[in-house]
């Protein structure tokens, strides 16, 4: 067991990175946030290809032929093609229908003997993310040519940032975890609770800096925009909800706010921003109906509002509209449709217009440091861990971390943030899910306390700090780190459930330390640099030599 490095108090450190680099463990090159070929699973590509996180509006086949794809297919979890049944229009030929292969490279048809299987001879396009042949197609055991796709060329977003985002939480999943080698030392008092509570914080603390260094690099690359270009991409991305998060991020960038400020300018007195701002986001969303849905009376004057609005507003951005067959409805569930993340979308930069995104959030953070009028500190300065108590349940012990605000501030500030997103409401689409939708037996809100808690986490979190450290904020980082190490655990997901079983041989909700946003974040992290590989063993995990010192 590895002594941790020293880490200063309040901050986001490298503590984490520094304790591998000691045992000589892991590089930080061998991380998902600078990706090679080899370290990208080919379940990922899969999640890329389900999701059509890519540009749709221009696809083609590596033989030029154009390709629309109607259908992905549904996700195969027997022997086989990787997605059965896709619909796809290749070329101005009708639609053709069959299953698709999905793989890293573009040899592994021929090296997974799928040319001489007959099992492939219903697939009717080959998917790839490389292409290492030159080839435009493969042939089956039938003797039938079948087209090629390489993907690369048509990611909107870096694979990087693709691949760090995809949650496999909303994806089939064949099989389970079962207890790692970490669980059989813990097992044997070869590393302790204690040492384990720490690294793991760390670790989560090494994921939200490893995000901003990432915004860094964009905004030094002239992509981030501006602080509320950044905070609204942010979470344009987290409204998306896993499946839509890829669409609703090229939604942000398409539909920039100053873009935004400029044409919800140009309304007509006595129109709400609110529904301007909806009526731009919704056309260039390409999910605005041409015209009012058969449905109720309220439904086709809210549509026919939107359609008149974007008719007088968003000249000229029509040639910018995503193609609607982006958005995922299927196995989503209704309230996270992407129409209703939308119109969240809209009241979020109607708040942004007003007022300025980054100010509404910093607002609801409160004061950093102890300049507030009401900061209220504990009398030593410091705050017992065990008196921080989550706002809403749960025991969040984390012995590294002393906070300087005092409980009940802490609980303060993060009700702000929440009410933030669990304040934005809308007549209309509290009580619907799309345009034609029948109405809700009862309202829901816009944005709910689940993904509120992930938007603030995984997409305000690093982007607030990417902007502290660019500031030289010292009291900023501490306020958002106090944050983050009290901050509540958000939902299970397949890969902290992975993880848990992995690590500890129990289920996440068993396993006390786990009830921490800041350490459930370092699971990610830990998946991330050890065991996020097709051919990952015990035998061989760096982490494995690090707890055994």
């Amino acid at each position: 067991m590895v002594e941790l490095p020293k880490s200063e108090p309040g901050l986001f450190s490298e503590a984490y990175r520094r304790a591998l680099a000691d045992a000589g463990a892991v590089s930080e090159r061998t991380t998902r946030y600078a990706p090679t070929p080899p370290t990208v699973r080919e379940r990922i590509v899969r999640c890329i290809w389900f999701d059509q996180s890519l540009a749709t509006d221009r696809l083609r086949c590596d033989n030029g032929t154009k390709l629309r794809v109607l259908s992905p297919g549904w996700w195969n979890l027997e022997a086989g093609p990787d997605f059965r049944n896709a619909a796809l229009r290749i070329g101005h030929a009708g639609v053709v229908k069959g299953d698709v292969e999905v793989h890293l490279q573009a040899s592994f048809w021929h090296a997974h003997g799928h040319d001489t299987d007959p099992a492939y001879n219903s697939v009717v396009l080959h998917v790839a993310l490389w292409n290492d042949t030159g080839r435009s197609s493969v042939a089956t055991a039938a003797g039938a040519t079948v087209p090629q796709i390489t993907l690369e060329p048509y990611l909107r977003t870096p694979l990087a940032e693709l691949a760090d985002s995809v949650d496999e939480e909303e994806y089939p999943e064949a099989g389970g975890a079962s207890a790692g080698r970490c669980n059989a030392l813990l097992a044997e008092g070869k590393v302790t609770l204690e040492w384990l509570e720490q690294f793991l914080g760390h670790a989560g603390d090494q994921r939200v800096a490893d995000k901003a260094r990432r915004l860094a690099g964009r905004a030094a690359s002239g992509a981030a925009g501006n602080d509320d270009q950044l905070l609204y991409e942010a979470i344009a991305e987290g409204l998306g909800y896993k499946r839509n998060s890829a669409p609703a991020l090229e939604l942000a960038r398409r539909l920039p706010i100053a873009l935004l400020r400029e044409r919800v300018g140009q309304r007509a007195d006595g129109i709400p921003l609110p529904l301007a701002a909806e009526a731009l986001l919704f056309g260039v969303s390409g999910l605005l109906p041409s015209s009012p849905p058969d449905a109720d009376e309220a439904a086709r004057e809210h549509t026919s509002q939107l359609r008149a609005l974007w008719d007088q507003l968003g000249g000229g951005l029509a040639d910018d509209a995503l193609d609607p067959a982006q958005w995922s409805f299927d196995g989503t569930r209704p309230p996270n449709f992407p129409t209703r993340r939308i119109a969240a979308l809209a009241r979020v930069a109607a708040r942004a217009l007003d007022q300025g995104l980054h100010k509404a959030i910093r607002q609801a953070l409160g004061p950093a440091g102890s300049q507030g009028s009401h900061l209220h500190l504990a009398h030593s300065g410091h705050v017992r861990n065990e008196d921080v108590t989550p706002a809403h349940g749960g025991h969040v012990p984390d012995e590294d971390v002393t906070p300087r605000l005092a409980p009940r501030e802490l609980k303060v500030r993060r009700a702000q943030l929440l009410g933030f997103f669990l304040s934005l409401r809308d007549p209309f689409w509290d009580t619907r899910t799309h345009f034609a939708g029948k109405l809700l037996a009862h309202p829901l809100r816009l944005v709910g306390d689940d993904r509120a808690d992930t938007l603030i986490i995984d997409g305000l979190l690093p982007a607030l700090l990417y902007q502290a450290r660019r500031d030289n904020d010292r009291a900023f980082e501490e306020l958002l780190h106090q944050l983050f190490a009290t901050y509540p655990k958000l939902p299970s997901t397949a890969i902290t459930r992975f993880m848990s079983r992995r690590m500890f041989g129990r289920e996440e909700r068993e396993v006390k330390m786990l009830r921490s946003a800041r350490r459930q974040q370092g699971l990610y992290q830990l998946y991330t640099d050890f065991c996020d590989s097709e051919t990952a063993t015990c035998t061989r995990c760096p982490l494995v030599r690090l707890l055994e010192g």
